[in-house]
């Protein structure tokens, strides 16, 4: 009988580390009424999700007509969002965040802290200050994360950026996208990041942080880490007075849509990019197959054959992809591009 107790405890700690270790990614969260949220209530009361509710963390989600819309709008300083699902990432792979975002009222301020967006390596604590996510001070202790902010001129800029080159407008969307590059240790380990507006043409340069916390890598390894985001001392008296979160997607993989690594077998020339409808590829090369995958490493489009020299990308969605040349001499090229 001692025996059968021991399997049985055994059993149900095997159950109990699997479930906590489940591998929920990747996911694409709207706020849409058709994945279950309802306007006017606080995003902390959905499951799997934690907010700072007394710092104005509201979610907004309905329909219009056929139209369909949510989005997570603080309208405080300090305001925090955490995702309580763990994600989990071993050596060599990308976990991916986009965050999309909007002023949505008041007026654009120089030199202010928006939010931030990054991941943890644990739950918040309820009823705790920093119940969603850590504050702006703890960064580098136990989480990593990148910054939006203003510059003086009130241009979008990333992290340690001092100018950028496309100034903030109220009512205007656009999206961040940070890719967690895990390497074999917290030390490898490297936070990449850019700014994009509404169609994907970037409006910063890729920013490149080294390094994160040893027990966040292990935590991500291992039972997971949380994502999260964190408006940060955006509202002032006369300055930002809300900002609205529509979109937060995570993503898993191996292909960095960031920094391709330049390790190609050919050189070839790419146009236009961004594009419209139909793509152009200058190369002496004589090809085996042309690949195209989209920012969840899914292959879209596939060429192979009689190989034109200028593919059909009209009815692809507006956003980043990824272009692979195979040779026939066996070599592999890649570069990105934006669809329009």
């Amino acid at each position: 009988m001692k025996h059968y107790y021991s399997f049985l405890s055994g059993l149900f700690l095997c159950i109990t580390m699997s479930l906590q270790a489940q591998d929920y990614i990747p996911a694409l969260i709207n706020f849409y009424p058709s994945e279950g949220f309802t306007t006017n209530t606080e995003l902390g009361d959905k499951e799997y999700w934690a907010t700072n509710v007394a710092w104005s963390n509201q979610l907004y989600s309905g329909a219009s007509g056929t139209f369909e819309y949510g989005y997570q709008r603080l309208s405080g300083n300090w305001a925090r969002t955490q995702w309580q699902r763990p994600v989990i990432a071993t050596s060599g792979q990308i976990i991916r965040l986009r965050l999309d975002f909007e002023p949505a009222s008041g007026t654009p301020v120089p030199s202010t802290n928006l939010f931030n967006v990054g991941i943890i390596n644990s739950l918040g604590t309820e009823g705790a200050s920093d119940y969603g996510a850590p504050a702006l001070s703890q960064v580098g202790v136990e989480h990593a994360a990148i910054y939006v902010r203003t510059d003086a001129n009130t241009n979008y800029i990333l992290n340690s950026e001092t100018s950028g080159s496309v100034v903030s407008t109220i009512g205007d969307s656009y999206h961040v996208i940070l890719e967690i590059q895990m390497g074999s240790d917290g030390a490898s380990t490297s936070l990449v990041s850019q700014l994009f507006d509404n169609i994907g043409t970037p409006i910063s340069s890729i920013t490149t942080i080294n390094g994160i916390s040893e027990a966040l890598y292990t935590s991500i390894t291992t039972t997971g880490g949380y994502v999260f985001f964190v408006g940060q001392d955006f509202k002032t008296t006369t300055g930002f007075q809300t900002l609205d979160f529509s979109r937060f997607q995570v993503v898993k993989n191996t292909q960095s849509i960031l920094s391709v690594k330049e390790q190609n077998a050919f050189e070839f020339g790419l146009y236009p990019n961004p594009v419209n409808d139909e793509l152009s590829i200058n190369t002496s090369e004589v090809l085996s197959e042309i690949s195209i995958t989209d920012v969840l490493g899914q292959q879209v489009k596939t060429f192979r054959g009689n190989i034109s020299d200028t593919i059909d990308v009209s009815n692809l969605s507006a956003g980043i992809y990824i272009v692979k040349l195979s040779s026939k001499s066996g070599g592999v090229s890649v570069k990105k591009f934006i669809k329009k």
